[in-house]
């Protein structure tokens, strides 16, 4: 029986792990009926299957404490895994806009600058013009939403393989990849001609 309770603890079978220590029982207690009804039952015999009860009961008791163990283990680890890819992911991107941060966009442009890399790239700046003034005449919230926009806008305008990054303040960067200036300049030309941003130029108001 030890066997099969060792199976039952690498496949982390709880079920099964029960039902082998049952039959195991079943076995013992059957041996025991057999001998005793087959001849008179002496001392040796009787200890001889007390040992094997206790065998039984301690296989039991180690293989599910080793499944226990073991799936708290694996639950841990997982949990572990979740958060450091949680940690990743926010040190990655700025916590205002949902872009990828100035660090990112740095360790990215390192990449695609060394010189074993031959992929072609446009790197473009953005910035919101007047934005101090934004934040004066109407508030730091209504120039967070400036800038969320902004965000939202430029990663509409970005491809699987484009990058949106915020430089820092009102300042936005965009990785364009596999094209020319001429194709970057298209790019940067639709992000300004954006409905929202032309709204806000033809308006009284900012929104």
């Amino acid at each position: 029986f030890v066997f099969p309770m060792t199976l039952c603890t690498i496949f982390n079978d709880r079920k099964l792990l029960l039902k082998t220590f049952v039959a195991s029982l079943i076995c013992i207690t059957t041996g025991a009926a057999i001998v005793a009804l087959d001849r008179q039952m002496d001392q040796l015999y009787m200890v001889n299957f007390v040992i094997l009860y206790a065998e039984a009961a301690v296989s039991y008791g180690a293989a599910l404490l080793s499944i226990t163990f073991s799936k708290d283990s694996f639950t841990i680890m997982e949990k572990q895994a979740d958060a450091n890819s949680r940690l990743r992911y926010a040190a990655s991107v700025d916590g205002r806009t949902g872009l990828y941060n100035n660090r990112t966009m740095m360790d990215r442009l390192t990449e695609l600058t060394d010189p074993v890399v031959t992929c072609q790239f446009c790197f473009a700046m953005v910035d919101v013009d007047n934005f101090k003034s934004v934040n004066d005449t109407y508030g730091h919230d209504c120039g967070d939403e400036v800038l969320v926009k902004l965000a939202n806008c430029m990663q509409s305008q970005c491809r699987a393989s484009d990058m949106a990054c915020r430089y820092g303040g009102e300042e936005f960067a965009m990785i364009l990849m596999d094209v020319d200036e001429k194709g970057a300049a298209v790019n940067v030309a639709m992000l300004a001609g954006h409905e929202y941003f032309r709204k806000a130029a033809g308006a009284e108001d900012i929104y």
